[in-house]
This record gives C-alpha cells, sequence and structure tokens, in this order.
C-alpha cells in the first residue's frame, strides 16, 4: 500500500489534488457524475474564477477527470489535506 506522501509525489496529483482544494476554497466542486466531470458552484468566489479558469486549462479537464477515476473519494480528501 503507498502512502500519501508517495501518491503526492507525483507532481499531477499534487497539481490536480491543490487545483481542487483551490476550487473548493471559493465554493467552485469538481465532481465525477455518470462518467463526466461535473463543475457545481454554490455562491462561488468569481474573482478566483478567471484563476481557476486558468488553472483549469493548464491542468486540462481530461487529467482531472482521470484524477477522479483513479482516486477513490477517500484517497481525493486525504490529498486536498495534504496540499
Amino acid at each position: 500500500m503507498r502512502s500519501i506522501a508517495q501518491d503526492v509525489a507525483d507532481p499531477q496529483v499534487q497539481a490536480i489534488a491543490q487545483f481542487l482544494a483551490l476550487a473548493a476554497s471559493a465554493n467552485v466542486y469538481f465532481d465525477l457524475v455518470a462518467g463526466r466531470v461535473v463543475i457545481r458552484a454554490i455562491n462561488p468566489d468569481w474573482r478566483a474564477w478567471a484563476g481557476l479558469r486558468a488553472y483549469l486549462d493548464e491542468i486540462g479537464m481530461a487529467n482531472v477527470e482521470a484524477y477522479f477515476r483513479a482516486t477513490s473519494a477517500d484517497e481525493r480528501e486525504r490529498y486536498a489535506r495534504v496540499a
């Protein structure tokens, strides 16, 4: 079994976990629903949207989707705490 530190040492995993934590801090949430990544915003901080969008363009939606498919909800929660 791999430790969180080993998994987060992967730069792509770390970048996506940090991005998702940053998005959540702006009340923007990503989830995998019916095989597709869904963006949900609940009273979002619109001032942060331009930055979030730039990061999302850099990371790529396909990589975010792959992250969701490769990790469980528990793993994503742990990675967010490490990020």
